[in-house]
């Protein structure tokens, strides 16, 4: 049986769903730069693939349903010209702050390596998609 949807979970829905698309946003504006320097020979970074399992076939449409395999790891990684490696983290929120709880411990952790070994590693964040910084 459906429940009516209250007022706060239509808001709740709509927040969440909005915030996606500007998340989305954020990631296609990275993602256009880092081809940018791939062409100019730069870079070469890219987005890491979710570790993900197929539950079953795909329907008609092609979609088919999966589950994490393991916690995500960082959004981006790749080698910079000359040789160092480069790691970051994307995140994209619509308030004022962002909590370190945002980043996962396996990101975290994979993030310290990259530095340890003298590579650059990094959180990339977006408030309300108008204000950028790089906090290593």
């Amino acid at each position: 049986m459906n429940r009516p949807r209250t007022a706060a979970s239509i808001r709740r829905s709509y927040i969440g769903a909005r915030s996606r698309a500007e998340g989305a946003g954020f990631e296609r504006i990275i993602d256009n730069a880092c081809a940018y320097y791939r062409s100019i020979g730069l870079a070469d970074i890219e987005k890491t693939p979710e570790p993900m399992k197929p539950l079953g076939g795909a329907d008609r449409s092609g979609r088919f349903l999966a589950c994490f395999t393991k916690q995500a790891q960082p959004d981006y990684k790749g080698v910079l010209s000359g040789g160092r490696a480069v790691v970051f983290e994307a995140k994209h929120t619509d308030t004022g702050r962002l909590l370190s709880d945002r980043v996962s411990a396996e990101q975290a952790a994979c993030l310290r390596r990259i530095s340890r070994l003298g590579g650059i590693a990094f959180v990339l964040c977006s408030f309300n998609g108008r204000e950028f910084y790089r906090i290593p």
